[in-house]
């Protein structure tokens, strides 16, 4: 950047409207809310068996293919990823921690370009029954969850490095923290 640049920041339309003003309380957002959601929740079992239906035609064409040939893989992750959001945002934890592990799963094996058809279908057939099966007994969810994530770990982590990087770089600035509250 040369010294005669300058450098202008314009407000968006979103940080315009963080800054405006409440015109209700948070009691009352919070209300209305829970209220949207509640009303949409008869539609919440049709959104499932959509999206289930779709993750399964993909898986379908995943295993036909022998893996994740070019949009797949952010197709089957955008579809697992929505049945995950979907059931948190309805309540339904143990469809998300299945579908969370799914998304895991889909995302290590992408990532490292492998494919092994038993993990993906183990996992999609423990979705498929807990997403027709609500209320699990906690200890046979725990197991499962084990189970999967047992499955899961067979693959390399792409964010453990990164991970790694910023735990180091957060005890450093602790250690000089630390030495410079003591000197």
């Amino acid at each position: 950047m040369t010294d005669d640049a300058i450098v202008e920041h314009l407000p968006t339309r979103f940080s315009q409207l963080a800054r405006q003003k409440p015109r209700i309380g948070r009691a009352e957002a919070l209300r209305r809310g829970a209220s949207a959601v509640e009303n949409l929740r008869e539609d919440f079992e049709a959104w499932l068996a959509d999206d289930l239906a779709s993750l399964a035609d993909l898986m379908r064409q995943v295993h036909e293919q022998g893996g994740f040939a070019g949009e797949r893989y952010r197709a089957v992750y955008a579809r697992a990823q929505s049945i995950r959001d979907l059931a948190g945002t309805f309540g339904r934890q143990d469809l998300t921690d299945v579908a969370d592990n799914f998304c895991e799963l889909i995302f290590r094996m992408g990532e490292a370009r492998a494919y092994e058809p038993g993990p993906l279908t183990i996992h999609f057939d423990a979705l498929r029954m807990v997403c027709h099966s609500p209320g699990m007994v906690a200890e046979d969810l725990a197991v499962l969850l084990d189970s999967l994530r047992q499955l899961v770990n067979r693959f390399p982590d792409p964010d453990a490095r990164l991970r790694q990087r910023l735990a180091q770089e957060d005890a450093q600035r602790a250690r000089k923290q630390a030495a410079a509250e003591r000197g």
